[in-house]
Formats: structure tokens, sequence, C-alpha cells
């Protein structure tokens, strides 16, 4: 990949899959890794607290998946804008994106800490679980839309061919939960007795300094800048582009996670053993995901520059070339999961 003047990365058909691939992979581990450290700290902590944070969680990725209508239409529109070298109206896509997750998030946030009684009630955790879970739902519940913002902010870096930064970002803020989650839980501040609130405060506090550094890199590198100006008149046809483009992608991993939350509620009459056993398990199971999300993601970025320069048959090439590599990769570590569950 080379550079322009103005901090953008130019991607094109040369441009190699696993070079911008290989960061997300290692990325995604690390994001994986943060909720399976989440877990493994709190089993040691308390049983029935891994169970509420597991309940949580599940709640909490089906609302992050919302967030992802609008990261997933900017990866293709920002994508197929550089593409076409239409950098006049890059800082108008920027604003507009993170301004609607913001104010999307906001209002979602909201509703998790005002509704929490209800959406616990709905999965019938059970009263062991219960305040556990609905803390943690108020604590990173509450600076979800911290994560909304995120989300556009590292989409923009990443289209901008600047991949290594979620990476980067992945390491502090698993740094930084983990030492809370210590802290909280077995050092200095053990006297508190916060516990799953103390893991909420760590989660919350790793987001701010993504959101932060994510924003700062984005100045550093003069990628763009984010201005309400540019917002006038409003580009409503351009904000239903992007719900247009983000929605059936957004929609169908929203149908998932939502069949998930249904099970969950009745796993959680099963008792809570039944309950932990299903988040060490998903732990597990999400591990064979990271390399066909990490390539499914790069593939994106590079097929949208690809549209965007006029390139579709080299963008059409490209997308089955990406599903020959990765489509055994990912049933042989299914397989190699279903084999090994008896020793894992």
């Amino acid at each position: 990949m080379s550079s322009n003047s103005g901090g953008v990365r130019v991607i094109d058909e040369k441009t190699s899959l696993f070079v911008i691939a290989g960061p997300m992979f290692l990325e995604l581990l690390l994001n994986i890794l943060l909720n399976n450290m989440d877990t493994l700290m709190l089993s040691h902590y308390d049983e029935n607290s891994v169970g509420a944070v597991g309940n949580a969680n599940q709640v909490l990725f089906l609302f992050i998946i919302m967030f992802n209508i609008i990261a997933t239409a900017i990866s293709v529109v920002v994508a197929q804008y550089l593409g076409a070298k239409k950098y006049d109206e890059m800082n108008k896509i920027y604003t507009l994106s993170l301004l609607v997750n913001l104010v999307f998030g906001i209002v979602l946030s909201a509703f998790l800490v005002l509704g929490k009684g209800f959406i616990t009630s709905f999965l019938h955790v059970s009263p062991q679980m219960l305040p556990d879970a609905q803390t943690y739902l108020n604590i990173v519940g509450g600076g979800l839309f911290l994560q909304a913002g995120y989300n556009v902010m590292l989409q923009i870096l990443r289209c901008n061919g600047y991949t290594k930064i979620g990476m980067y970002i992945s390491i502090a803020i698993n740094l930084i939960n983990i030492g809370g989650n210590y802290c909280f839980l077995y050092g200095p501040l053990k006297h508190l007795n916060l516990g799953v609130a103390g893991v909420g405060i760590s989660t919350v506090t790793a987001r701010v300094v993504a959101l932060a550094f994510a924003i700062c890199f984005f100045y550093a590198k003069k990628i763009g800048k984010i201005s309400l100006k540019t917002l006038a008149p409003f580009p409503g046809r351009l904000l239903g582009k992007m719900i247009k483009i983000g929605l059936p992608s957004a929609g169908e991993n929203f149908a998932y996670s939502f069949y998930q939350m249904v099970l969950l509620s009745f796993i959680n009459t099963m008792g809570n053993d039944s309950v932990n056993a299903r988040v060490y398990c998903n732990s597990l199971i999400a591990f064979s995901m990271v390399l066909a999300s990490s390539t499914a993601m790069a593939n994106q970025i590079i097929t949208g520059h690809l549209v965007g320069a006029g390139n579709e048959e080299a963008a059409y090439r490209r997308v089955f070339k990406t599903l020959k590599v990765t489509l055994p990769i990912t049933v042989g570590i299914a397989a190699l999961n279903a084999l090994s569950r008896r020793s894992l």
C-alpha cells in the first residue's frame, strides 16, 4: 500500500489480502481474549458472576450489532469513495457516520439502563445472578455509546489503510482491562468489594481510551476532520444510502444474536451451571470465527476500493478467491473443536 499526501493509503488490485487481514486477525483475537479474560478472572472470584456477565454480554452484543449498521455501511461507502478518489466528500461522511452512531448509541445506552429490569426478566436471569447482571448492564450498558463511536472511527481508519491501529488499540485496552480487573478483584482495590461493578468500570475505562486514541490517530495522520459544518444542508440522501447498505448485513447478525438471546432465556431456566457452561462454550466457539471474520472485513475494504475505482471484475474475482482460501480453514477449525470437545 502506498500513501498520498492527505494521509490516505492507496488500496488496489495488487494489495495483498493478508496484509490487511493480518492485523485485523490479531485485533479480533485480542478482543475475544478481552471477553474471555473477564470470564476467566471472574471464575476465580464467583461462579455466579460468570453467568451474570454472560447474560449481560449477550444483550450488549445484540446492541453492538445495531451500531454496525452504520459501521458496516461506512466501510463500504468510504472504500468506494476513496477508490473513486472523491476526497472532497470524505469529511461529510466521517462526520455524519460518527454523529449518527453516537446519538443512536446514547439512545440505546439509556434504554439499557432504564430497561434493565425488563431485559433480565425476559432472559429469566436467576435470583443469584440478577444483581450482578443488572449492575453490569448499568455500567457497561450505560457506556455502550463509546463502543458505537469507536466502531465508526475504527472503520474509517481501516478503510484509509491503517489496519494495524486496531490491533495496537486492542493491546492497550486488554492491558487496561486486565489491570483494572486485577485491582478490583484481587489487588489494592479489593477492599471496595465491587466485584462485577469493578469489572464493568475497567471495561468502560478501556473503551474511553480506545475511542480517544482512535480520534487522536485520525487527526494525527491528517486523514480528515469531524465538523458539523459539513452537514449543512443535512445529507439525508447519504444517510439513507448508508442505512440501505448496512441494514441487511447487520440485520443478518442481529437475527442470529437475537436467536442466541432467546436460547439463553431457556437455558437460564435450567440452572446456573448450564448458564456458566454455555458462557465457557461460547468463549471457545468465538475463536473458530476469527479467521473468517478478519478476512471478510479485509475483503470488504479491498473490494470497496476496487468497485469505487470502477474495477468490478477484479472485485468479483477477489471475493471468490478469498472464499476458496478461508472456507476450508474455517471448516477445519470447527471440526477440530468438535473432535476436541472432551479435552476442551
